[in-house]
């Protein structure tokens, strides 16, 4: 019986998939690990499901398509919200419909902005849709590191949120 627990805990488990994009200015390239599948939100192909850690190939991007970038796997980070790890009870097939319906939310293909609709704000909505109803959950503080936006990115998502306020 514990054996099965452990099995569908492993399953069920929530975790991020992170991959180095930039080391040295803590720049990662996130998904989210459930199961044995990662889902995550990329420049032309919106949102995509993957074998865990790629299969351990490395994924491939072109900034401004001219110059190639490699990332490579990094860990995968657990997920606690009140000390709890964070786990879903979704099946595969429901976690399909709710990607299909962030594609046609925000998330679908070449609508990837660095700034304002990237990687982590796919995982952090993504979190919010598939794990139960949580209020903490909103609260990225209590989140891991890895999925708060990198400094780079602040002050350009500050100056486009008062620049939408302003032609409003």
């Amino acid at each position: 019986m514990e054996q099965n627990l452990k099995i569908n805990i492993e399953n069920n488990q929530v975790k991020l998939a992170v991959y180095n994009f930039e080391k040295r200015l803590r720049i990662f390239h996130i998904g989210i690990l459930v199961g044995d599948n990662e889902f995550h939100f990329g420049i032309k192909q919106g949102i995509y499901v993957c074998p865990k850690r790629n299969n351990g190939k490395k994924f491939s991007v072109l900034i401004n398509n001219i110059i190639p970038r490699e990332m490579a796997f990094l860990r995968y980070v657990n997920i606690y919200l009140n000390n709890i790890l964070l786990t879903t009870s979704l099946s595969f097939d429901q976690l399909l419909k709710i990607k299909y319906s962030l594609e046609k939310y925000r998330f679908g293909p070449n609508t990837y902005n660095i700034f304002y609709n990237n990687c982590i704000d796919f995982a952090y909505i993504f979190l919010c849709c598939i794990t139960t109803t949580n209020k903490e959950l909103l609260n990225k503080n209590k989140l891991p590191i890895e999925i708060k936006q990198p400094w780079i990115t602040e002050p350009f998502r500050l100056l486009n949120k008062h620049l939408f306020k302003y032609l409003k």
